[in-house]
């Protein structure tokens, strides 16, 4: 959770969440998310842990439900502590996904991002993920409106 507060602290413009939202949940919500991804085969949380075990990063992935949409993946959470930007570790993180996802005989990965998180946005292009749709005023942040971006990647 400090990540979290941590990461949106800093740049609220690039997370769905607002920082009152997220302290709000507080800890037992995020210890409920992590067993749930810990006992499901159809969710993983992925972590970048420090030298020092500290972490760094987080992803979520997880299988669409619906018989029809199973073949279907999300990433989601990508967060990284601020303090350790441009070191790769979202990368690392979003690589991990995407084996994972493979591992998981997934086809199809899907995600959002607001149009503020242009770093994101450049590294989904680099990991060969498109732009499928646009919506405009999606979010509204202290009066300013932000977009929000979906994207996809075959498998």
């Amino acid at each position: 959770m400090a990540l979290r507060l941590k990461a949106i602290g800093a740049n609220p413009e690039c997370f769905c969440s607002t920082l009152s939202e997220v302290q709000q949940q507080g800890l037992d919500h995020y210890r409920q998310l992590i067993d749930l991804h810990l006992q499901s085969s159809s969710q993983q949380l992925l972590g970048a842990f420090s030298k020092t075990d500290q972490l760094q990063g987080v992803i979520a992935l997880e299988r669409l439900n619906g018989a029809l949409r199973t073949h279907r993946g999300r990433i989601w959470g990508l967060l990284v502590d601020p303090d350790c930007r441009r070191q790769g570790t979202a990368r690392a993180l979003c690589q991990q996904a995407l084996e994972s996802a493979k591992q998981m005989e997934l086809e199809k990965i899907n995600l959002e991002l607001t149009g503020e998180a242009v770093a994101a946005l450049h590294l989904y292009r680099d990991l060969g993920f498109r732009i499928e749709s646009i919506e405009p005023l999606a979010f509204k942040l202290d009066g300013r409106y932000l977009d929000e971006i979906r994207m996809s990647r075959c498998l």
